[in-house]
């Protein structure tokens, strides 16, 4: 007996009950195409910015100031300015966002270290993982053959 049952976000699925044992076969549906513009739109400026912000900061720390310059600092947005840059690529998306992920953890620390609370590193944090767990947008939806 097969079954068509609706869930959550109107995701279509097919329940396959046989002998009290129960598949579930979700539908390849392709998401609308403002879903998948809002979302692209998102990754990018998201992305964009992160590596901005990070090259920004490397500069700032290795320019000179009177106490020295924060090579530990530098190193770090460096390391997350190429990490920003492989998360834009969408076949290195997980790598990349894996390694900030790992860097915002190591900046969040180093905050807490000297007794500040870095919330937009939380932010940053939840905003990859999104991204990370929504995965590649299908070209086929972005380029016009996504449900209105």
């Amino acid at each position: 007996m097969v079954r068509e049952v609706t869930w959550y976000c109107g995701t279509k699925q097919r329940i396959l009950v046989s002998l009290n044992l129960a598949r579930v076969y979700e539908e390849p549906r392709v998401p609308s195409r403002s879903i998948v513009r809002a979302f692209l739109a998102f990754w990018w400026t998201f992305g964009v910015l992160l590596v901005v912000y990070s090259i920004q900061t490397a500069w700032h720390a290795l320019a000179a100031r009177q106490d020295g310059i924060d090579v530990h600092v530098a190193i770090l947005a460096s390391v997350e300015a190429v990490s920003g840059l492989l998360f834009l690529v969408p076949g290195t998306m997980r790598a990349g966002g894996s390694c900030l992920l790992m860097v915002f953890a190591a900046a969040f620390l180093l905050h807490g270290s000297r007794g500040e609370f870095a919330s937009q590193l939380l932010l940053y944090a939840v905003a990859v993982s999104f991204v990370m767990a929504h995965g590649r947008v299908p070209l086929r939806a972005f380029l016009g053959e996504a449900k209105h």
